[in-house]
């Protein structure tokens, strides 16, 4: 097991952005695959395995004993930050990693219990939904994106936000405020080559709703839809123009 834990293309970005050195504590662990292999690779010295359900961490529990790993992974079953308490025991810089959830549920899980929140020095969430209203949560709570990483995993896109559980503000953009949130700051300043092909998907994908739309009887209902998939159309154009900018 220990040589065999293989990651989706997903989960090796989420590792991608763990701080090396700090504590992971894995909310949503499932089968526990993402502490392990940061143990194993050497990114944590330790780790926490929480999640909500008792099989998903019986399976987690089995494969941190198979890899060897029951001294230095700790599971915990939790919902969300519930029972961290004040994650007593735990040395050094902390790391929280939430993914496999909705925007939403994970907006819940970091503001539900601030004070636990507040101990870890870096959170790298992966929505699955709602990414545009995640990061406007962030920007109303003043926690500053720190980076982000986009991939495609089995035809479908997923953005992997670190930010700074600490209110601190956000730095001022150089691109309009609606695409920082649509598409984000770090992926259009980097350029991300993942965000460009996905753009380039959403808007062929927009561009025949819309031709569609325009061939149909107008109604207000499809008057208002069509405004709709105009803007998108508009700012996957504007994402596209900024990233392919010399």
């Amino acid at each position: 097991m220990a040589a065999e834990v293989k990651l989706s293309d997903r989960l090796m970005a989420v590792a991608s952005l763990i701080p090396p050195g700090s504590t992971l504590v894995d909310v949503g662990t499932d089968h526990g695959y993402l502490p392990i292999y940061a143990v194993l690779q050497g990114i944590c010295p330790s780790a926490v395995a929480a999640d909500v359900n008792a099989g998903p961490l019986e399976r987690a529990a089995g494969h941190v004993e198979e890899a060897g790993l029951s001294d230095r992974i700790r599971l915990i079953r939790s919902d969300g930050l519930a029972e961290m308490g004040g994650l007593e025991g735990l040395d050094g810089p902390l790391s929280l990693s939430i993914t496999g959830m909705g925007g939403p549920l994970i907006t819940r899980i970091i503001t539900e219990f601030p004070e636990v929140t507040a101990r870890f020095s870096r959170v790298i969430a992966s929505p699955q939904s709602g990414v545009r209203e995640f990061r406007l949560s962030l920007e109303d709570a003043g926690f500053p994106i720190e980076d982000e990483v986009m991939v495609e995993d089995d035809g479908k896109f997923y953005t992997i936000i670190r930010f700074i559980p600490v209110p601190a503000g956000t730095a001022e953009s150089p691109f309009p405020r609606e695409l920082t949130l649509r598409f984000g700051r770090a992926l259009l300043e980097k350029r991300d080559p993942v965000l460009k092909a996905a753009l380039e998907r959403e808007l062929a994908r927009s561009e025949g709703i819309a031709k569609s739309l325009r061939a149909a009887s107008a109604t207000a209902e499809i008057s208002d839809r069509l405004a709709e998939v105009e803007e998108d159309i508009d700012l996957c154009t504007k994402a596209l123009e900024a990233i392919n900018a010399e």
